[in-house]
């Protein structure tokens, strides 16, 4: 259910059950960018953009980590495009993809 998530994430927007958990995904996952939850972030401040939902982060980092777990994967996006090789899990893909087809993500 949605309401349970209670607690999200100002920086990626991660929603969590329990305050702690918030509080222990910032300081493992944000623990360099922790000065941004003392500040008002603004429009301008959001330079960095999720090509597949539009969503809008404050570094090239953040966006790395939406990116690798801010969209769930279903069936058929597990399976490399240029190679059909398939995958259990998005980040293998992910790697996969820096690892082998680096200067082929225009076909991706």
């Amino acid at each position: 259910i949605e309401s349970e998530n209670r607690f999200k994430c100002k920086l990626c927007y991660t929603k969590f059950k329990v305050f702690s958990s918030l509080k222990s995904h910032i300081s493992s996952i944000h623990r360099d960018e922790e000065e941004f939850f003392k500040k008002e972030l603004n429009e301008s401040d959001l330079k960095f953009e999720c090509k597949e939902c539009g969503q809008r982060f404050i570094s090239a980092k953040i966006l790395e980590y939406h990116t690798q777990y801010g969209h769930k994967f279903t069936g058929q996006e597990r399976e490399c495009k240029l190679c059909y090789k398939k995958f259990t899990k998005k980040r293998y893909l992910l790697n996969h993809h820096q690892a082998l087809h680096k200067k082929d993500t225009e076909f991706l």
